[in-house]
Parts: C-alpha cells; sequence; structure tokens
C-alpha cells in the first residue's frame, strides 16, 4: 500500500485539495449506487463468500456516511462530523484486515460481537431493563447454538484481539501512519480538552475568544477520507461478481493521482 504520509504532502494544503479528495469519492459513490439500483443481482466471485458478512454492511456504511459528512460539511459543519468520520475510515481499514484474513477475521467479528452484546445484556438485567432476563435468555441460547470452533486458532486469535483493537490492527497490517488521524478524530469524538477548545480562540491582545463554530476540517483528514473509501471499494471489488467497481475504482485513483497504487494492506 502507498505511504499516506507522503502523500498526504504531495498535496498543497489549498481549495484543490478538498475538491479532489471529493470527487473521488463522489465517483465511488454515484458508481455504487448506480449498480445497486441496476436491478442485477448483486452475486458474490466465486470461491470470495465466506467475507459477505459484515463486508457488505460496512461498505454501505461507509458510502453513506460519506454522503452525510458531505452534507453535513455543506453546512458549515467541521468538528461536529468527527465521530462520523473516525468511523468512515475505521471501517473502510476493517474491510481490508477482513478480506486479508478471511474466514478467520469474519469468525473473530461475530465472536467479538457476542462478547460487546453480552456485555449489554448483563447491563440491562443488572439495572432492570424491562425485558431483560428474557432478552438475557434467549441470548444464551442463541450463542450455545451457534458458537464454534475456529479452522486456524492462531489466525483466529490474532484477529479477535485485533477486532477489539484498532492500533494493533492497524500496526499488524502496515497501515499505523493512518493512526494518528483516527487517534485526532477520537479526541473529538469524547468530552476533553480537544472539544472544549474547538469553539474558542486567542485573540490579538492574547485573551481568550468564544466563537459560535469550529475550525475547518485539517488536510490530512480529508485526504484520508478519500483514501479510505478507496480502501473500502478495493476490499470489496474482487469479491463481487465480475470486479464491478474497478472502473470507478480506475478513475478515483486518477483523480488522487495514485493510478496503479496498491490499496490492499496485508498483514505483516
Amino acid at each position: 500500500m502507498t505511504d499516506d504520509v507522503d502523500f498526504v504532502a504531495n498535496f498543497h494544503n489549498d481549495e484543490r485539495t478538498p475538491a479532489r479528495s471529493r470527487r473521488a469519492v463522489t465517483i465511488l459513490i454515484e458508481a455504487a449506487d448506480t449498480l445497486l439500483r441496476s436491478g442485477d443481482e448483486l452475486g458474490w466471485a466465486p470461491g470470495r463468500h465466506t467475507t459477505v458478512f459484515p463486508l457488505y454492511g460496512w461498505w454501505r456504511l461507509v458510502h453513506r456516511s460519506a454522503q452525510a459528512l458531505f452534507l453535513l460539511t455543506d453546512n458549515g459543519y467541521t468538528v461536529e462530523s468527527a465521530a462520523l468520520t473516525r468511523g468512515i475510515i475505521e471501517h473502510a481499514y476493517a474491510m481490508a484486515w477482513l478480506v486479508d484474513n478471511g474466514d478467520a477475521a469474519t469468525h473473530a467479528v461475530v465472536d467479538h460481537g457476542n462478547k460487546k452484546f453480552g456485555k449489554q445484556v448483563a447491563t440491562f438485567v443488572e439495572t432492570s431493563w424491562p425485558g431483560a432476563d428474557e432478552l438475557a435468555r434467549k441470548f444464551a441460547e442463541n450463542l450455545a447454538s451457534t458458537t464454534r470452533e475456529p479452522s486456524d486458532r492462531a489466525l483466529y486469535d490474532k484477529c479477535l484481539h485485533e477486532a477489539g483493537n484498532f492500533r494493533d490492527l492497524m500496526e499488524r497490517h502496515g497501515m499505523l501512519n493512518v493512526y494518528p488521524v483516527y487517534q485526532l478524530l477520537s479526541s473529538l469524538s469524547h468530552p476533553g480538552s480537544a472539544t472544549a477548545s474547538a469553539y474558542l480562540r486567542r485573540g490579538d491582545d492574547d485573551g481568550i475568544q468564544v466563537r459560535a463554530t469550529a475550525g475547518t476540517s485539517d488536510l490530512e483528514v480529508v485526504v484520508q477520507v478519500a483514501l479510505a473509501v478507496v480502501v473500502a471499494n478495493e476490499a470489496i471489488s474482487p469479491r463481487l461478481r465480475g470486479d464491478p467497481m474497478r472502473p470507478a475504482l480506475d478513475s478515483a485513483k486518477t483523480e488522487l493521482g495514485l493510478e496503479g497504487v496498491d490499496f490492499r494492506p496485508r498483514r505483516l
């Protein structure tokens, strides 16, 4: 995969950069929407069905979240969309991780999800939510009937850890240089000094002034959203019958000046 840090350095922080990034994303979103509106059954390439869950859902979430991000940006919102932007990046690279690790990753996603939902159910019971006991009973029954042994225990154990640790997922697949953007967005997604100071600025007399809106998005974040959407489509397109997103991917890469670059992260 391309060195994303060098890629960002090749762009000037001017009006062309967000415009190019947005055009690349729009090319991919429009191609996907056309594909889904065509009425043709969305088939999976032979031998690629093991990652059907959750690949398709994450793909749609990445695209629709990007569309929502554009709506927010067009209406003057910046830091308010940080959690949404973080979700785009996290889900896109998780898609790349999923296809690189196959059934072991899919199995890990299911088991990690069950573990998290089990904790939620326990909290419902603890706080006496209506119907919590019945929910707990049904969850336990379903868990017992669906639990299975992984076919590759060593890889599954790695994936299960990575499913709950995004930093390790990124580092083990050569993508750690993207993680600082995720950290920045995380700091703007939770109560803390970053969000507290987003609507403040230093005045000419070194005093603090309040402002009604926050500042603009950083260049790195804008570029990384475009990269993430490309990564998501590189993950899913070969697994769809006929690799239908390939022409749009080529066009999006050309828009970004990244023709021929391999956007498929692999385990180191």
